[in-house]
């Protein structure tokens, strides 16, 4: 018999994760002084109802962007990088790791140029920027697009 046992994929989380995956995420939020907003609880809600997976929250893999011009781009790339940065998925230290994934992102997407420089002299305005993209009466991604230009 062989052990391949460690090798077995866990799947999807238990309800039981989502739930604590997910208090951890809001409990972040409100660490920073931040309230949830109603997309991150409603996807919260669907996720741990096992109405939409943890795959389905990060639908930008197949995002494909060859059609789309250089503003249609950045604005979705503000909207995503918000998005992400909201349901907290990096848990602790979240904001520097969003910033160094769309470091890595951009670069993958050919933007070789996009360095740590960037956020590290704008880190204040990147925070709030995200922090201002939430989703609310009014979605101000003006200061991610600003950031992401």
């Amino acid at each position: 018999m062989t052990d391949f046992d460690q090798y077995q994929r866990l799947g999807e989380p238990t309800k039981r994760e989502k739930v604590f995956a997910w208090s951890t995420a809001v409990g972040l939020q409100q660490v920073d002084g931040l309230t949830p907003s109603p997309y991150l609880i409603e996807t919260a809600k669907q996720n741990i109802a096992g109405d939409i997976s943890f795959d389905e929250v990060n639908q930008e893999e197949s995002f494909d962007y060859r059609n789309l011009s250089r503003e249609q781009a950045i604005e979705h790339l503000a909207r995503f990088t918000a998005d992400l940065w909201q349901i907290h998925v990096f848990g602790e230290g979240n904001t520097r790791t969003t910033a160094v994934f769309l470091i890595k992102y951009l670069r993958k997407l050919g933007f070789h140029q996009v360095d740590n420089d960037l956020f590290a002299q704008h880190s204040w305005f990147f925070r709030n920027a995200l922090v201002r993209a939430i989703p609310s009466k009014t979605v101000n991604y003006i200061y991610s697009i600003k950031m992401i230009r």
